[in-house]
């Protein structure tokens, strides 16, 4: 995750600096990024919580640190995830749950009763989700317009009719490969880039277009880099 956000990182610095130099500067600057500085940052408001009040958050593996519930949940047979942080979420939750009574019980009532019982409220839900499946939940859920989502296995993510209908699963034709399936660009556009793909290179596939194109070889240095092993 630090790698793909740090090249995130980079690609928002590079067009900062882009424009700083079209409309203030007209010069090119030195960029420093780190792996370990953009990992830091992604802590975000976890991070900054501690750095005003001096407490670290206690590590709750996915559950969120506001309004509860918002995390996973184990069923049957699988799991999902459950956003019920508001009170229309939460009584729509409980009635999809066949417990309206928890709707009204002081103890989880209100956003902050549940955060203060945050631990009896999760011991509930997670003994009232174990006795049906994934679907049955997602299914009921959904019907109630409650947050919710199974956690997927790959290949769920690949057969969802969502991705399906966003082309997320592309195949291009590789010279020795034949049919190789790709992740598409999230990046869409009305016109213009990113909407045709082309297959993984080979080992040095681009070598003399690059040499060609950046470095400006001629042919015959070319060859006479091949020809001596350079490359």
């Amino acid at each position: 995750m630090v790698d793909i956000l740090t090249g995130l990182y980079a690609s928002s610095a590079i067009l900062a600096a882009l424009r700083h130099r079209d409309m203030v500067s007209g010069r090119g600057q030195f960029i420093d990024l780190a792996l370990l500085d953009c990992g830091v940052a992604a802590l975000s408001h976890y991070a900054q919580n501690f750095l005003v009040s001096g407490v670290p958050a206690p590590r709750r593996g996915n559950g969120g640190f506001g309004g509860i519930p918002s995390q996973a949940f184990r069923c049957a047979d699988a799991d999902i995830f459950v956003v019920a942080s508001t009170p229309k979420q939460w009584s729509a939750l409980a009635m999809a749950l066949g417990r309206p009574e928890l709707a009204d019980e002081p103890r989880f009532a209100t956003v902050s009763t549940r955060i203060a019982n945050r631990d009896l409220v999760l011991q509930t839900l997670d003994s009232i989700f174990v006795q049906r499946s994934a679907a049955h939940w997602v299914a009921a859920l959904e019907a109630a317009d409650v947050p919710v989502s199974p956690v997927n296995t790959m290949d769920a993510v690949f057969t969802d009719p969502q991705v399906r209908h966003r082309g997320l699963r592309t195949t291009v034709a590789h010279q020795t490969a034949g049919a190789v399936d790709l992740i598409a660009n999230p990046i869409r556009y009305g016109s213009g880039p990113a909407t045709t793909y082309t297959a993984p290179p080979l080992l040095g596939e681009h070598t003399d277009e690059i040499l060609t194109g950046v470095l400006g070889k001629t042919p015959n240095e070319i060859a006479e880099l091949h020809a001596s092993g350079t490359i």
